[in-house]
């Protein structure tokens, strides 16, 4: 049995084994929603979790070479600094923001 997906005028249908779907269907109930609710927000998590998974990929890249890390760590250091001023005038422009 195929489960039908999307969130607009189109739908696709996906093919999963009775009991992926009946695991599916159990948690949907539990939750009071619909298994296409479930699925867009399992899609949205795995779509975070893999764009992080791929941002610490780059970051251990970049640690494997000791001279571009320096060079990130003194960019992010001269990027701190830069805003420091622009912080305080941030705070004193909008002072509802600082409660």
């Amino acid at each position: 049995m195929g489960i039908l997906i999307g969130m607009t005028a189109t739908l696709a249908t996906i093919k999963v084994d009775k009991e992926v779907r009946d695991q599916l269907a159990k948690v949907a109930r539990s939750r009071h929603t619909t298994m296409r609710a479930l699925l867009a927000d399992f899609a949205e998590r795995a779509t975070r979790e893999q764009m992080w998974a791929e941002i610490n990929a780059g970051y251990a890249r970049l640690q494997q070479d000791p001279e571009q890390w320096a060079d990130y760590m003194s960019e992010l250091e001269s990027w701190e600094t830069a805003t420091a001023d622009a912080d305080d005038q941030a705070a004193e422009e909008w002072p509802e923001y600082q409660q």
